[in-house]
Formats: structure tokens, sequence, C-alpha cells
């Protein structure tokens, strides 16, 4: 009934937040009994998402270098190293430091470096926020020119 409603107010930022935690701590759980679902899901929106910003050619290596069918399989053999998760990440970084606003590059080059120092002991979930934090600001960068261009 419409004359009982009561407006729910959100703090989008606060609800985002716990969104992100939740969704964390489900991979990491997975990741830790052996289950690939949500990373394989994770890398396939990350593989859609770069293939829009990059030519033909490129495309064809970004699917080369991610064969999720391949890594699935791999790290349910106990076969997927802290390495290989080193250079999945490596990869990514290198991709957005082509594609960001040059005002992004310092906090990417942050990114680079904890992983750099985590190379031996990879924490992919850590890295996986971050590159995810990575992938939300140029959607915000390209957001913000897209207004100004119309202005």
């Amino acid at each position: 009934e419409l004359k009982s409603f009561v407006p729910v107010v959100f703090e989008v930022k606060k609800l985002e937040e716990q969104y992100d935690k939740a969704f964390y701590d489900v991979l990491e759980k997975e990741l830790m009994e052996k289950k690939f679902d949500t990373m394989k899901n994770t890398l396939e929106f990350i593989q859609s998402f770069f293939k829009i910003f990059v030519k033909e050619a490129q495309q064809k290596e970004i699917d080369d270098f991610l064969d999720i069918k391949h890594m699935e399989q791999q790290f349910q053999h106990d076969c997927f190293s802290s390495n290989d998760f080193y250079n999945l990440f490596s990869y990514f970084f290198n991709l957005l430091k082509n594609l960001q606003s040059v005002a992004r590059d310092e906090d990417l080059e942050k990114f680079q470096d904890s992983l750099e120092e985590s190379k031996e002991n990879i924490n992919v979930v850590e890295h996986l926020k971050n590159l995810m934090q990575s992938i939300k600001w140029l959607i915000e960068d390209f957001e913000a020119l897209k207004e100004t261009k119309e202005t």
C-alpha cells in the first residue's frame, strides 16, 4: 500500500563497499576451496572489458594470453602458480597503462610495485581488487571525458 510507503535511503558508497567486501570474501573462499567459478566469471569480464578498448590484433593477443579454460584446468590441478598470477596481473596492469589517463599513472605504479613486492607469494584477491579499482577509475575517467565533450 502506497500510504505506508517509506523511502529507503542508502549511502551508495557504503553499499558499494559492502558489496565489494562480500564479493572478495566469496572469491577468496572459493579459491581456497579450489573452486574457479567466480574467478572465471571475473576473468571473462576483464577479458571482454579490455577487448573493447584495443585494436583487433591486440584483441587476439588478449584471447591468446587469457585462455580461461586452460587456466581453469591448471588451477584445478594445482598447476597454476604464483608466477602465473603475477604474469596475469602484470599483463593487465601494463594494458591499463596504455589506456588510462596520465593522472592515474602514480596509482597504477603503486599497484604494480605492490605486485612486484609480492611476486613470490601473490595475494590473488588483493591484486584483483587493485585491477578492478583501476578498471573503475578508467570508466570514471571516460565518463568525465564524455561529460566535458557534451558541454
